[in-house]
């Protein structure tokens, strides 16, 4: 997971936030694995009438059931201006079946040495 905090957060705003997700992920059944402070940076847009941010990362474990349940907890923290919340694709990928799967050895050009 992502998060910004709007351009008046501190460096103790910042390890509030930290705190505060931390305290949210083992609420909503999760384990923190990694969090870190990226710093802070400029917007390429303004959001919510921020033109910088101070951006920070984490790493965590949870079910995927709980994860709407964190996200609105989310919605009501009003430090946070964005954030993002990535779930891995644990499907397996399905082999592609095309044009070139169906190429043999004999069809494709020779090498010339």
């Amino acid at each position: 997971m992502m998060w910004v905090l709007g351009a008046d957060a501190d460096e103790a705003a910042g390890q509030a936030s930290l705190e505060t997700i931390s305290g949210l992920v083992s609420q909503h059944g999760g384990q923190l694995a990694a969090a870190e402070a990226w710093g802070r940076r400029t917007l390429s847009y303004p959001i919510k009438k921020n033109k910088e941010g101070s951006y920070f990362l984490a790493h965590f474990t949870m079910e995927q059931a709980r994860v709407p349940e964190f996200e609105r907890a989310l919605n009501l923290n009003q430090d946070i201006i964005r954030y993002l919340v990535v779930i891995p694709d644990t499907k397996q990928p399905k082999k592609r079946e095309g044009k070139r799967a169906g190429r043999s050895e004999a069809a494709t050009p020779a090498a010339s040495s």
